[in-house]
């Protein structure tokens, strides 16, 4: 892998650092930040039923989603135009230090109102995950990235299985302690980070003027969409994010009503996501992608990944954890295989320059859907079925995956630009 990460990006311009500098870092980020979700997931409709009457448990855990990824939404594509400005240490700095900030103040709530303040507050300055890719962008070959956003991914996945584990073991300690121990291994990472991570976007690399409007969500969000290169791959990403969003905001709510499962239950699901990104990301996606290409992989992917929600579906008819975990099994692998394809083709689009306002678009508008698909999920899964919510989900992923399969990525020497088939 270091020799993949190594090899210049043709269109990089001369003088950037070298990516081993910054590896270290950009991957224990990955980790951490996929550690404190797996931290916090587990506990959470178990913190929020300290404040609201137990009906209200699934709508109002979803709000905390949606306000995180309002708050997201709003900031991403600024985080994003900052770092092509100023590079990729600061912002992933200051993200780091936002999500300390809101795990202390959820660990303190004693109302659901500073639960709210707390997940907005880190969504405010969520750009940490988005400046990793930027950052992986700036070094990696377009032919090496599908491969390489698998080794993050891989990352990724090994965090959200500590995560659980840890949150399980000290859950008994209170509901608070896994949130702490997120603002304790969050904050010692911001420390790395400024101690021994190297900018990874050359200093001579141009840059657009910074202006007001830029910064604007609207705005920016606009401009990627009127790139018809990018435009159908940002329209599969939304779809998707919306199946994940209404998932990952209501397993644990479904665990929990449905098989009885308590917060170490509970983490097994998140534990099962991590291994399986591990396993598909870090182990079989290049034989995969040698074997099937990028986007016959990515198909692949999003096949699985409805078979899983389906499968989660049926738990409410079948009532068995075994169809429970091998639908959250279906639905990890296949989003692990989506995930990293999608992420090479949205970097492919993007100039040495533009990595950061893309993929922090693209975050901005999965964050759009994460404000808008929990409150359905919640809304459908209080009012009409628990299932629905999963229902709908694997509906919207069959749509990404009939766009998707139409979309494939051509390659030159200076410029990747998208084709939709015919």
């Amino acid at each position: 892998m270091a020799d993949q990460l190594a090899r210049p990006d043709p269109r990089a311009i001369a003088g950037a650092p070298s990516p081993r500098a910054a590896l270290g870092f950009l991957l224990a980020t990955m980790f951490l930040g996929a550690m404190g979700i797996g931290l916090v997931a587990p506990v959470m409709p178990f913190v929020v039923a300290r404040f609201v009457a137990p009906g209200h448990v699934a709508s109002l855990t979803t709000a905390l989603s949606a306000s995180y990824a309002a708050a997201s939404f709003v900031a991403a594509p600024a985080l994003g135009v900052l770092s092509d400005r100023f590079g990729r240490k600061p912002v992933l700095i200051v993200s780091l230090l936002g999500s300390v900030a809101g795990y202390v103040v959820f660990g303190l709530a004693d109302a659901f109102w500073i639960l709210v303040v707390g997940r907005l507050i880190d969504g405010f300055t969520a750009g940490n995950f988005s400046a990793v890719l930027a950052a992986v962008g700036d070094s990696i070959r377009p032919d090496d990235r599908a491969r390489i956003f698998g080794y993050v991914g891989a990352t990724a996945g090994a965090g959200l299985i500590a995560g659980p584990a840890i949150g399980g073991a000290i859950a008994p300690l209170g509901l608070a302690a896994p949130v702490y121990f997120a603002a304790a291994v969050t904050c010692a990472n911001a420390i790395f980070g400024a101690i021994f991570m190297r900018e990874t976007r050359a200093r001579d690399a141009a840059a657009e003027p910074l202006a007001i409007q830029r910064l604007n969500p609207i705005a920016q969000l606009g401009g990627l969409l009127r790139i018809t290169e990018l435009r159908p791959l940002l329209v599969v990403s939304m779809l998707f994010a919306a199946a994940i969003a209404m998932m990952s905001a209501l397993v644990a709510v479904f665990a929990k009503d449905t098989l009885g499962w308590s917060v170490a239950e509970v983490s097994i699901v998140f534990v099962l996501v991590g291994g399986c990104d591990i396993v598909v990301q870090g182990l079989l996606l290049g034989r995969l992608l040698r074997w099937l290409g990028e986007r016959r992989a990515g198909v692949f992917g999003l096949g699985l990944a409805v078979l899983g929600l389906f499968g989660m579906a049926s738990v409410r008819v079948v009532a068995s954890a075994l169809a429970l975990v091998l639908g959250v099994a279906a639905f990890a692998i296949g989003e692990g295989i989506f995930t990293a394809c999608l992420g090479s083709a949205i970097s492919n689009t993007a100039s040495s320059e533009q990595q950061g306002r893309v993929q922090g678009g693209s975050q901005s508008l999965q964050s759009a859907m994460q404000i808008v698909a929990p409150v359905i999920g919640g809304l459908l899964y209080s009012r009409i079925d628990a299932a629905a919510p999963y229902v709908l989900g694997g509906c919207c992923v069959v749509i990404s995956a009939l766009l998707y399969a139409r979309t494939r990525v051509r390659e030159t020497n200076d410029s990747p630009a998208l084709v939709t088939s015919t």
